[in-house]
């Protein structure tokens, strides 16, 4: 099998990318523009997140930053197509959102249908 498109160096790179994705600050300027502020009955405030899907209200914890287009898979691990899934994972905030898990679970299987 050629090393470009040998499933585990694709599946390497693509956790690794993922990975640094799970702290890109961008991801979470994206959740944040959802954010609500609620005062409590005893006056306390409280920052929840609209759910772009459901627009259900939900604790930080319970949302989950998702593309609005999907990333896909990376197709082969050759430098160009490796930059472009970067530039698909890494991609501009107005392409990200933030929806709860729920929503985020039926989205992904749909987007999953698509590259698959």
């Amino acid at each position: 099998m050629h090393p470009a498109t040998h499933p585990t160096t694709k599946r390497m790179i693509t956790e690794r990318l993922r990975k640094e994705w799970m702290t890109w600050p961008k991801k979470f300027a994206a959740i944040q523009r959802q954010a609500e502020r609620m005062t409590l009955p005893n006056g306390r405030q409280k920052t929840l997140i609209r759910c772009a899907q459901c627009q259900n209200l939900f604790s930080r914890k319970d949302v989950q930053a998702d593309h609005i287009i999907p990333v896909g898979p990376l197709a082969s691990t050759n430098p160009g197509d490796v930059a472009d899934f970067k530039q698909r994972l890494f991609c501009h905030v107005g392409n990200l959102q933030a929806l709860c898990r729920d929503c985020h679970l039926s989205k992904t299987k749909m987007d999953k249908q698509i590259f698959h």
